[in-house]
């Protein structure tokens, strides 16, 4: 991937130069971003945004880096993080995932319970 992104951003083809972040100032970032997202873990009420957060929360936990992508994509990211999960945190995770699916279909809602499981992460 890196090799990828570095070809296809040579400043040859781009014409512009990306400079890559020091480590400190990466682990600044995550931190910040960390401190924030949990932030926004405890006030949040809509499910499919809490899921979100919750996601890349768990992310940043295995990977230390940050991780920003649409909603949409959301179930790809929990089967990427569900690997290394413990089997009651993953079927926690999946099952928010139904729910949070099911009420984008309007076909079902995420309880108060549920949602507050969730955050307890």
């Amino acid at each position: 991937f890196v090799e990828n992104y570095n070809n296809l951003t040579d400043p040859q083809y781009t014409q512009l130069l990306v400079k890559k972040l020091d480590k400190k100032k990466e682990r600044n970032m995550v931190f910040s971003q960390k401190q924030n997202l949990l932030e926004q873990l405890k006030n949040e009420r809509k499910s499919a945004d809490l899921l979100n957060i919750a996601c890349n929360l768990i992310f940043i936990k295995q990977h230390s880096t940050l991780l920003h992508v649409p909603g949409r994509c959301i179930s790809a990211v929990v089967k990427l993080i569900s690997g290394s999960l413990e089997e009651p945190q993953k079927e926690l995770l999946n099952k928010a995932l139904s729910r949070v699916v099911g009420e984008l279909k309007g076909e079902t809602t995420m309880s108060d319970d549920e949602k507050q499981e969730l955050r307890g992460w």
